[in-house]
């Protein structure tokens, strides 16, 4: 039986990752990976002109929250220079294609406090993949960044091309962030393989061969991890587990629906990459990469 992709079906994809936050500590490893690395191009920021607009472009989005961090971070930096005579501004540009846009829409219709007493922000929304939004914008050659950002999102576009693309949309000075897989991360180890349909996942090393191959300088930023509990994906009768699957394998019914060879080979690769804590909890651990590229 052909494989279907979960990203096939927008609303099983959501449900499906809103089950890796809950099992996970996800969301707090990336926002403060987030944080601590846009902390590092805050000190590019010293060459920015004084009362100029700062542009960001942020792709793949989701529900906006690690955007939220980045921004904050970037007001921060900021508020701190020397010769800011009055508050800063940020235009935010924001491409998601799916129905989370509206989630991002929703937090940001009242700025958060500690984002709104450092900078004027302002959005542009574009629900939207990325391939879209990169024809319309070659119509807009005056269109250009200070920094550009792909949170766990890269994969969902040819990364070299992407790449390039955003390059030559980047100002002078200018920086693009890229968190993707470690290359110890069990989606790096499945897109290699041709018989499960998970997306293009680009590790941190194929980043900085891309920023090689085009003479970009670039920083890779020290890994961090984060823990899923896995302990329902082993019970064929859990509706959660088998979800969890579908997810880390990309694929619908995964369980139901792969050849027993394959299924077998895939549960082994996920037990080794697997630990039990003392409370008897099976973590599965991710590697998280992060690559700045500069202009």
């Amino acid at each position: 039986m052909k494989a279907t992709k979960l990203s096939s079906s927008l609303e099983t994809y959501r449900r499906a990752f809103q089950l890796v936050q809950t099992k996970s500590n996800l969301n707090e490893v990336i926002r403060d990976y987030c944080i601590r690395a846009t902390a590092g191009f805050v000190e590019q920021l010293r060459l920015f002109p004084r009362n100029q607009v700062l542009n960001v472009l942020s792709i793949g989005s989701g529900d906006g929250k690690h955007d939220i961090e980045i921004l904050k971070t970037l007001a921060r930096g900021l508020t701190s220079l020397e010769g800011q005579s009055s508050k800063p501004s940020i235009q935010a540009c924001i491409v998601e294609p799916s129905s989370l846009i509206a989630d991002f829409m929703q937090s940001v219709s009242s700025l958060p406090e500690e984002l709104s007493s450092h900078a004027n922000v302002s959005f542009q929304w574009h629900k939207m993949t990325f391939q879209e939004f990169s024809r319309a914008s070659l119509e807009r050659n005056n269109d250009t960044f200070h920094f550009i950002h792909f949170v766990c999102s890269l994969y969902y576009a040819e990364a070299e091309e992407s790449l390039t693309q955003c390059f030559n949309k980047l100002e002078r000075g200018g920086a693009i962030l890229c968190v993707i897989a470690g290359e110890e991360s069990l989606f790096a180890k499945l897109s290699k393989r041709d018989d499960v349909p998970i997306s293009n996942i680009y590790t941190g090393k194929e980043i900085i061969a891309i920023a090689r191959r085009n003479n970009w300088g670039y920083e890779e930023i020290p890994t961090v991890n984060y823990e899923m509990d896995i302990s329902g994906l082993f019970d064929e009768n859990s509706q959660t587990g088998n979800l969890m699957l579908d997810f880390l394998t990309h694929t619908v019914n995964f369980r139901q629906t792969a050849d027993p060879a394959l299924f077998n080979e895939i549960m082994d690769l996920i037990r080794q990459s697997s630990i039990t804590d003392e409370k008897g909890k099976t973590l599965l651990k991710f590697e998280t990469a992060a690559v700045f590229i500069y202009q």
